[in-house]
């Protein structure tokens, strides 16, 4: 998984369309939901680990490559801190995504 989390810590869910509440349901055209959206879910989810590692590294004045990923927890190698993504979430949020 992209962010780093084990299998077993994803749960999917699945929300009524704004458009269309009253299906109660998002309508994907078939099997081409998945594999139409797979490549650009996949790199938002390596968008979304790297701002992550980006603001634990900020808050420890360390650069990212330092930091090691492995589920859901960020560690600075050469010292052992660790933060959770729920803890630096809000600051990762705050950071702009460099376009590539």
């Amino acid at each position: 998984m992209r962010l780093g989390q084990g299998e077993h810590r994803v749960r999917l869910a699945q929300r009524a369309h704004p458009a269309q509440p009253h299906l109660g349901i998002d309508v994907t055209g078939g099997s081409q939901g998945v594999r139409g959206s797979q490549d650009y879910v996949r790199k938002a989810g390596a968008s979304a680990r790297q701002m992550l590692v980006a603001a634990a590294a900020a808050q420890w004045k360390a650069p990212p490559a330092e930091c090691a990923v492995d589920r859901g927890v960020i560690t600075h190698r050469p010292t052992g801190r660790t933060l959770r993504y729920g803890e630096v979430a809000a600051a990762a949020a705050k950071w702009r995504r460099r376009r590539r």
